[in-house]
């Protein structure tokens, strides 16, 4: 908005640029953050629209995103506000009539391959699953490659068309696989803390960092809320996981070179953007036609996540 301040706080290691270390840029009286607020600090990253010099309308501002200071975890505040964050998101799940599970006996897991581990039901099924999946994508390869060049050509072209991947794109061999199955609490506890500090409170640093005193701060009621919400679509609260309860697993493949797994990315476009990708592969089109015979389903926020009923 032409005359309104870029929403970017510049922070680095707990310093700030503060009004009057800076000149400010074209005023007007639009109210909250705008550039006549005599109490809000100019941003870097204004540079020249519609107003004049230091406009934020211009399209080709360069933005900047900040990120927390070093060592960030350390600071009291921080602490307390990762636990409230938690707390906020046990809340929320068990509104939604979730229930903490904690760690399975060992007696109550089977492998299904490798170190990977489900229930004993569910991984009997995801051993059949994975099997038939792999026998399919090598019959399928074969008839492909059996057809005359010009209906390859003519399928290739089609399922381009529809953003689909081929089955001859993907990996004969490992080609299909899973990359996570049963957690124990005490693990995907530590995941989870390790997912919010290294990725999730770094990516959303900015945004948070801007909130008002009058909405809390950045660690007040407002960040909260908006972090638990941001948080929520990408890992669950310990112990409120299907992975935690035996029956969720991660499914992996890889197609022309590219290894499609569990990845959010750094937004919530990120996050959709990958959704589709994944809708688009070969594997999943696979999962989905077959999904009733093996009792499993995906969650809706991840196309590679997948529950056993």
């Amino acid at each position: 908005m032409a005359g309104s301040r870029d929403p970017i706080r510049p922070e680095i290691d707990g310093l700030r640029l503060y009004s009057d270390l800076c000149s400010p840029r074209t005023p007007g009286p639009l109210g909250y953050l705008d550039a006549g607020d005599p109490d809000v600090a100019v941003n870097l990253g204004d540079t020249p629209g519609p107003l004049g010099v230091r406009d934020y309308a211009d399209p080709a501002a360069q933005r900047f995103r900040w990120m927390p200071p070093l060592n960030f975890e350390d600071s009291p505040e921080y602490k307390v506000f990762e636990e409230i964050v938690l707390n906020a998101q046990v809340k929320k799940a068990e509104r939604r009539g979730r229930h903490r599970v904690t760690s399975i006996p060992d007696a109550e897991l089977d492998v299904v391959e490798g170190k990977f581990k489900l229930r004993k039901y569910a991984a009997k099924k995801c051993r059949a699953l994975l099997l038939q999946a792999r026998t399919d994508l090598a019959k399928e390869q074969a008839e492909f490659l059996k057809k005359p060049k010009s209906d390859q050509e003519k399928e290739k072209k089609r399922m381009k068309a529809n953003g689909e991947i081929p089955v001859t794109a993907v990996k004969p061999k490992n080609g299909v696989g899973i990359t996570s199955a049963y957690r124990s609490f005490e693990y995907d506890r530590a995941l989870w803390q390790a997912y919010v500090r290294q990725k999730y409170y770094p990516m959303t640093y900015s945004e948070r960092s801007m909130l008002s005193c009058w909405e809390g701060g950045q660690y007040g009621w407002k960040a909260t809320e908006s972090f638990v919400n941001f948080i929520s679509k990408r890992k669950a609260a310990p112990g409120f996981s299907n992975h935690t309860n035996g029956i969720a697993v991660d499914f992996f493949t890889i197609e022309d070179s590219h290894r499609l797994q569990a990845e959010t990315g750094k937004s919530n476009d990120d996050l959709k953007r990958l959704n589709h990708r994944w809708e688009k592969s070969w594997l999943y089109r696979w999962l989905q036609k077959h999904k009733k015979d093996y009792g499993i389903d995906r969650i809706e926020t991840e196309a590679w996540h997948w529950e056993f009923k």
